[in-house]
C-alpha cells in the first residue's frame, strides 16, 4: 500500500495497544516500517511542534508499506472505534476507504 507521510502520521497516532499476540507483533513490525528514517525527517523537513506536524511535501513524497489481512483487519477496526467515539479525521476516512477495498479485493 502506498502511503504518504500524512498517512504514516495517522497511522502512527493510530495504532492500537491491545490485542492478540499475534496482531501485537505484527502491529510492531508494521510500526518500524511506518515510521520515519532521520533521512526521511531531515529530506521532507517533518518537524513536530506541540500535536502539530508540519513538512514540506506536494504530495509525491510516498513509501510502499505491505499490510497483511490481520493488520489490516486491526488497523480498520482501530479506525472504526476512533470513528464511534466521533473522533475520526478526513485523512483517518481516506485511510479507512482504502483498507476496505483492500479488504473486499482480497474476497
Amino acid at each position: 500500500m502506498q502511503l504518504s507521510i500524512t498517512d504514516r502520521i495517522n497511522l502512527l497516532a493510530l495504532m492500537p495497544d491491545r490485542g492478540s499476540l499475534v496482531v501485537l507483533r505484527l502491529l510492531r513490525e508494521f510500526t518500524a516500517a511506518v515510521g520515519f528514517t532521520e533521512e526521511e525527517i531531515e529530506g521532507a523537513n517533518i518537524k513536530q511542534d506541540g500535536s502539530a506536524y508540519t513538512w514540506d511535501d506536494d504530495g509525491s513524497i510516498t513509501k510502499e508499506i505491505e499490510v497483511g489481512p490481520a493488520l489490516r483487519d486491526a488497523l480498520i477496526k482501530r479506525i472504526e472505534t476512533v470513528g464511534e467515539a466521533e473522533e475520526a479525521t478526513d485523512a483517518m476516512l481516506s485511510l479507512h476507504d482504502r483498507l476496505k477495498e483492500d479488504q473486499e479485493t482480497d474476497k
